[in-house]
């Protein structure tokens, strides 16, 4: 009995401990898969200190990454982790300065950002007195005067304007009423339209003689002022599909020793600030474009207004810009050497008649209107440097030997000769000595509205009294 006792004690300890193994066994699986598994699976030994302390609760975002970054990916994990952060894209928006992306039918290569001078500042300038909602070639201009906030051209690529009022006979004759863009790197430049307006008219110029043709764009931004570009290089697509056949007018006619066709129609196009509407490609030949404006508001004290009937309401372009872009074009008025007009009005005159005096503009005598400049004549001051007095003559006076051409001088107020224009008198005879090139001429008042002039026989005009031999031409006012 004994012995039984001792053999039920042993398998009796035996179970026991089988039942304590297996307890054990359930505690410590139990304790082992309480532990935090973030700890098993984003902690590595090997992450950096500066790197841990971005670490937060999901999502995983590193509040340090710069907007820029679209992922980041940590340099100290094994090479088998990796972590994408992803970042919100930034809204951008565009600057004032950005540059004005033209329709698909404009070359992609063809400038089209607004470039000033440094005084130019970084934000277009806000426009006063601008009706915005109501701008339309339809509705009256009222008191305001302020209508443009964008350069027509990348000024960078221009060097000066030339102000109103330049003399370029025979063509030219009379002072001229618009301005000129004058470019000094021959390469294709956007045209863009200065503010919201409306295209009225597109013509061409198609110069017979040279083989050339280029465009003009007149627009309104209200009813009494219009606008216009000359010598446009070509159109925007949007603008070349309304310049359609049949035209509207045809015709030819020759200036300047060349025949030219002109042709166009009358449009209707709206155009906003910055809008793409052509290019412009200056050559050794033509290096600049015009840009002219007349506003129906304002009337020149013209004498004869039918000697500049186009010309009676000319008004000065820059003038309509908002007065921060208005104050950076005028720094460009000078001349190809630099020179800058430094006299009121900086953008020029064209009305420069003075009543009972030579100063003004002449018409062959027999002619009431103007149909082209080259027989006419003019006694100006220069646009450039107005302390300089000009004979711009045309193609009638050549009986005399006196050339088409320019010939300016200095007024004097001592010697007998160089009288200035506005100080010649009816009756008497006036000398003028010219220097560039060196001959003098002669004119008379035989009235208030008639004079006489002709190339003196001498180069020099001596000390007087001066007398026409027979050779002089007639003018009228």
């Amino acid at each position: 009995m004994q012995f039984k006792k001792n053999a039920f004690t042993v398998v009796e300890i035996t179970v026991i401990i089988c039942i304590g193994l297996i307890i054990m066994a359930g505690i410590f699986a139990y304790t082992h898969n309480s532990k935090p598994k973030e700890l098993n699976s984003l902690i590595s030994p090997t992450i950096s200190p500066e790197f841990a302390t971005n670490i937060t609760e999901t999502p995983i975002i590193s509040p340090s990454i710069t907007p820029s970054m679209t992922s980041f990916e940590t340099p100290n994990l094994t090479p088998t982790t990796k972590l994408k952060l992803s970042t919100p894209t930034p809204s951008i928006k565009p600057s004032p300065t950005s540059a004005i992306i033209p329709p698909t039918s404009t070359p992609p290569s063809l400038p089209t950002q607004q470039i000033f001078p440094t005084a130019t500042p970084t934000t277009i300038p806000t426009l006063t007195n601008t009706p915005t909602s109501t701008v339309s070639s339809t509705l009256s201009c009222g008191s305001n005067y302020t209508f443009f906030d964008t350069s027509l051209v990348d000024m960078s690529k221009f060097y000066n304007i030339v102000p109103l009022g330049n003399l370029n006979p025979s063509g030219h004759v009379f002072p001229t009423d618009h301005i000129y863009f004058y470019q000094n790197t021959f390469s294709h430049v956007s045209l863009v339209a200065p503010g919201q307006a409306t295209i009225t008219r597109i013509s061409a110029s198609q110069n017979i003689t040279a083989g050339t043709t280029d465009y003009s764009i007149y627009f309104k931004p209200c009813s009494q002022l219009e606008m216009y570009l000359l010598h446009v290089t070509s159109i925007s697509q949007k603008l070349l599909d309304a310049f359609i056949t049949p035209y509207q007018w045809d015709s030819t006619y020759s200036t300047g020793g060349n025949t030219y066709r002109n042709y166009g129609r009358n449009v209707s196009i709206e155009i906003s600030s910055g809008g793409a509407i052509g290019t412009f490609y200056g050559t050794s030949n033509h290096p600049s474009f015009d840009l002219g404006a007349y506003d129906s508001r304002i009337t020149l004290n013209f004498i004869n207004p039918s000697a500049r009937i186009n010309s009676l309401h000319t008004v000065c372009p820059i003038d309509y810009f908002s007065s921060t872009l208005k104050s950076t074009l005028y720094n460009y008025f000078m001349s190809g050497n630099g020179t800058q007009r430094t006299i009121s009005p900086i953008c020029g005159t064209v009305d420069q008649d003075v009543t009972g005096t030579a100063q003004g503009v002449w018409l062959l005598a027999g002619t009431s209107q103007v149909s082209n400049e080259d027989p006419h004549l003019a006694l100006v001051h220069d646009n450039l440097n107005p302390t300089y007095a000009v004979f711009s003559v045309g193609t009638s006076i050549t009986g005399s030997g006196l050339n088409s051409g320019v010939y300016p001088f200095i007024p004097s107020t001592s010697d007998p000769w160089n009288k200035d224009f506005n100080q010649v008198v009816p009756s008497e005879i006036y000398c003028y000595q010219i220097s560039n090139p060196p001959t003098s001429i002669l004119i008379q008042l035989p009235s208030t509205t008639t004079l006489k002039i002709a190339k003196n026989s001498s180069d020099t005009c001596g000390t007087g009294p001066w007398s026409f031999t027979g050779n002089e031409t007639s003018f009228q006012r």
